[in-house]
């Protein structure tokens, strides 16, 4: 559960779910609406409570979101990392570094404050090593 609904991490083979991928976030069940609810705990309960087969959902799409990294980044403290790692989960959205770039995903919703934060942190970053 997330703020933005119940995120799908991964799909069983049978019988699978041909309308969800991993990385969607599921925001009403049966009707039920997962969103704004006043923390994941109530999403988990919500969900749980709608839980049936045949139950109808509305799923929202992952968004995507790319920032670049200066050059260097790679010898920059380890601390960098955990916190990139600790702002993507305070916005439930997934982060992935490569030397490039950083990327992140999830709710369209969620990504406005989730790349504000990144981008706050990485000038941090970017004026304590250089």
């Amino acid at each position: 559960p997330t703020c933005w609904g119940m995120r799908v991490d991964s799909i069983e083979p049978r019988p699978g779910q041909p309308t969800l991928t991993p990385g969607s976030t599921i925001t009403s069940i049966d009707g039920a609406n997962l969103m704004g609810l006043p923390d994941e705990a109530a999403v988990e309960s919500v969900f749980a409570l709608a839980f049936r087969d045949g139950a109808v959902l509305e799923v929202g799409p992952e968004g995507l979101h790319m920032l670049e990294l200066p050059p260097g980044v790679e010898n920059w403290p380890p601390g960098f990392r955990t916190d990139v790692h600790t702002l993507g989960e305070r916005f439930s959205v997934s982060v992935e570094l490569s030397l490039r770039h950083l990327e992140v995903r999830g709710p369209p919703a969620a990504l406005p404050p989730a790349v504000g934060e990144m981008q706050h942190l990485l000038a941090f970053y970017t004026r304590c090593n250089h």
